[in-house]
């Protein structure tokens, strides 16, 4: 089977779920091709990514460095990315250019389908699934496929600011996805959280699927959580630092832990972003410089290391301003399935992911106190480590298995084919 995969940015070292279903289709034996808008410019990579040489099997749309930021910037250089390609396939670059012709209502995806029509027009475009991770590639693939520059069964996989953001930036009267609709062969989701979600923009229930995002189990070694001999309590958070994470919350309630209990607490947090010097301020404010550690970016064996340390995990994340949210939040499956007891928040699908009061638990977004609650309370008690560890385990490999998942996908992808 002829597989392309259409993403913003590849690679990237915090989404492994995109790597996990790549490389589990080619050890399966299917043609993958990586369609990216552009590098994600993070210093370090996933080493599946040169395991499974996955960069000699990516390309990209016309940015080899990064996408400018100014709109104006945009048009100026997707204006002269047309010129220097337009005499490689004049009549399919052409009709990349008639933004009626494909009912085109932003800006944002007339960009898209200039650069990935100048991308497939000039190299290889038949297909049998293109799987379009987000809804902004979705529309972009149906589009190039109306207007017979790229082949094959069009699967679009929703996860997070797509269905939170993507459609309110432009506004609703433009509803930006209602040419995706009709036109994609498949919607996947990662719960049914986000599946209620998509069908309140129009989405048909007959096309979607869940599918969660699955884990590689000989990734994630399982420990037994006990207390060192020098009392030390490791927790841990892997995360972007950004908005939506919602680690300043988490930082306060691990700071008001430290200050009530007598036990030696140290709170790592491994991850770069945005939100950076706001967070190393608040934990200069509350006096936590020495409990409280950014690591900055980690390659996945830093990550594995840090688990295999920890007692504890914690995910504080919040709807953002913009009405951002967490998709799956892979990492909760990442943290049960090492055997960490872990303290999370109530939003979006993330509920569907763990189970409560037995491998981890819900406390309401942005709620300090009851985070700081449950956090004294699995530090002030290990004897229920091992329990909920072993039941983290056992509900993660039942539910969120990568064989079995992309197992799945395949039956999926198998179903439209034959149609």
């Amino acid at each position: 089977m002829k597989i392309a995969f259409i993403m913003d940015q590849f690679p990237r070292l915090t989404e492994t779920y995109f790597l996990d279903q790549m490389t589990g289709l080619i050890r399966a034996g299917h043609e993958v091709d990586i369609i990216a808008t552009t590098p994600s410019g993070q210093p370090k990579v996933h080493p599946d990514v040169e395991k499974f040489q996955l960069m000699a099997r990516t390309r990209y749309m016309g940015f080899h460095t990064h996408l400018p930021a100014n709109r104006l910037h945009q048009i100026l250089k997707a204006t002269w990315h047309v010129l220097t390609n337009f005499h490689k396939a004049p009549l399919q670059i052409a009709k990349c250019l008639n933004a009626s012709a494909y009912d085109c209502h932003t800006l944002d995806l007339y960009l898209r389908v200039v650069y990935g029509g100048i991308l497939f027009a000039t190299g290889k475009n038949e297909y049998d699934i293109v799987h379009c991770h987000l809804g902004g590639s979705g529309l972009m693939g149906v589009a190039l496929r109306k207007l017979g520059i790229l082949k094959g069964k069009i699967v679009t996989t929703f996860h997070s600011a797509d269905a939170y953001v993507y459609p309110h930036r432009w506004g609703p009267e433009f509803e930006v996805y209602k040419t995706l609709w009709p036109n994609t062969d498949l919607c996947t989701v990662s719960s049914d959280y986000m599946s209620q979600k998509i069908q309140s923009l129009g989405a048909n229930a007959a096309t979607i699927r869940k599918l969660p995002v699955g884990l590689d189990f000989t990734k994630f070694i399982f420990k037994e959580r006990k207390m060192g001999s020098d009392g030390m309590i490791q927790i841990a958070t892997v995360a972007r630092l950004a908005e939506k994470k919602g680690l300043g919350y988490s930082i306060r309630a691990i700071a008001q832990v430290c200050k009530a209990s007598k036990l030696p607490i140290v709170y790592k947090i491994a991850g770069e972003g945005p939100e950076r010097p706001q967070l190393e301020q608040l934990i200069r404010e509350l006096g936590m410089e020495k409990q409280i550690q950014l690591l900055g970016w980690c390659a996945q064996p830093e990550v594995t290391q840090l688990l295999a340390a920890s007692h504890l995990f914690v995910l504080p994340s919040v709807t953002a301003k913009d009405g951002n949210k967490e998709g799956q939040a892979l990492v909760i499956q990442e943290a049960q399935a090492v055997g960490l007891p872990l303290v999370t928040t109530i939003h979006n699908g993330i509920p569907e992911g763990l189970l409560d009061k037995i491998s981890g638990f819900l406390v309401p977004e942005r709620d300090v106190e009851a985070m700081a609650d449950r956090i004294q309370f699995l530090v002030s008690h290990p004897e229920v480590w091992i329990p909920m560890g072993k039941a983290g385990r056992a509900f993660v490999e039942q539910n969120y298995d990568i064989n079995r998942l992309n197992d799945k996908l395949l039956q999926y992808y198998g179903e439209l084919i034959q149609k």
